[in-house]
């Protein structure tokens, strides 16, 4: 495939699930040879620095100056394709397209109504105004292609397209072998994830209280249930087994210092930290929900009812008791199906195909 001057515009650079996804995106298309620019519109930039020293280009339009709009319209005219990631980004390139005659589509991260929180009708309203302005969309999951059905946030089938999160498939040799666990060793299971209602935290620390004492927990992440947890974990007397350690920029250490990688979450777009836990070969423990089936296979032996502390519990003390080996082998394979080349080639696709498309006024979906 010949090159592309690709733009892709995200709401923030900071250490989600989307942004890290991004930022291995765009490392292939840099590979692959892809002339990249990525605009984002708020926020610090935490992976500022991995962006640049890829050789992307990147613009942070957070204020509406004539000299940052003019920046923006130069660097969507420069570009074949204008590729739009979270909600308020999809709207800025959705605006985009009443000015710029370009490839426009967007990526749905969240199994999440367009607008969180707000009136759904004006979400639906929003989420179909972006699908009316742009040509595809990609969802990360079938999971998410069936929530924005259940939310009504979704009119023209043939636009969206599923294509999954993408990692190495292949493990540095660096990256350590699971460690034998016997009956005296201390556990330590890890979590990171946003301090949030959605990551069901609360039913894990019940969990560890059920758990024996070597059992210990690290979860990462900030987020406005941290005091709720705080106040949890003194109420269990858990003070010396659990730790909130807050934003965490090194997620590979965290996977390779802990023994068993916990996602207890109430529901996920993707779950991209279930792929990060394989690459680490970190044994993974997780909710029986329909996205971590679509991952980690429905015949993966260590899912449990979000709902039940006693079964993460129970599934916890199997798992350390369980035969690695095996997983590895699993975890091996299931990489192989996630690797960011398929990822990157199957977009790369889909760009070809909506710029043909675009040229010779089709309207058909991709196979």
């Amino acid at each position: 495939m010949r090159h592309m001057r690709i733009l892709h515009v995200i709401t923030s650079l900071d250490l989600g699930g989307a942004e890290r996804q991004l930022l291995s995106l765009v490392q292939q298309q840099v590979t692959s040879g892809d002339s990249v620019t990525v605009i984002y519109l708020k926020g610090q930039g935490a992976l500022r620095g991995d962006f640049l020293r890829i050789g992307v280009d990147l613009i942070k339009f957070n204020r509406l100056t004539l000299s940052k709009v003019r920046q923006v319209l130069m660097s969507m005219r420069d570009s074949e394709v204008i590729h739009g990631h979270l909600p308020r980004a999809e709207l800025v390139v959705a605006i985009s397209s009443f000015f710029i005659n370009k490839v426009i589509l967007v990526s749905k991260h969240n199994a999440e109504r367009f607008y969180p929180g707000g009136n759904k009708k004006l979400s639906q309203l929003m989420a179909r105004f972006v699908e009316s302005r742009t040509l595809a969309t990609i969802c990360i999951s079938e999971e998410v292609l069936q929530h924005l059905h259940r939310t009504s946030e979704i009119k023209s089938e043939q636009k969206y397209h599923v294509i999954h999160y993408g990692i190495s498939a292949e493990p540095h040799n660096s990256i350590r072998g699971i460690r034998s666990i016997n009956d005296t060793s201390q556990i330590k299971l890890v979590s990171i994830s946003r301090l949030v209602e959605q990551k069901n935290l609360k039913v894990l620390v019940k969990a560890v209280s059920l758990l024996p004492e070597n059992f210990v927990l690290d979860i990462w992440g900030i987020g406005p249930m941290r005091t709720r947890l705080m106040e949890q974990i003194a109420e269990l007397k858990l003070l010396n087994r659990i730790r909130l350690k807050g934003l965490t920029t090194t997620p590979d250490e965290v996977f390779q210092n802990g023994d068993i990688f916990v996602l207890p979450s109430l529901y996920e777009g993707f779950g991209l930290v279930l792929l990060e836990a394989m690459y680490y070969k970190t044994p993974i423990v997780a909710s029986n929900i329909a996205v971590v089936r679509e991952i980690l296979g429905e015949d993966y032996k260590y899912l449990c009812n979000p709902d039940s502390a006693e079964e993460f519990a129970s599934t916890l003390e199997a798992l350390a008791k369980g035969d690695k080996i095996e997983l590895l082998k699993k975890y091996s394979a299931t990489l192989r199906k996630f690797d960011i080349k398929i990822s990157e080639n199957r977009i790369k696709r889909l760009y070809r195909y909506l710029a043909e498309s675009k040229n010779s006024g089709e309207n058909n979906s991709v196979s």
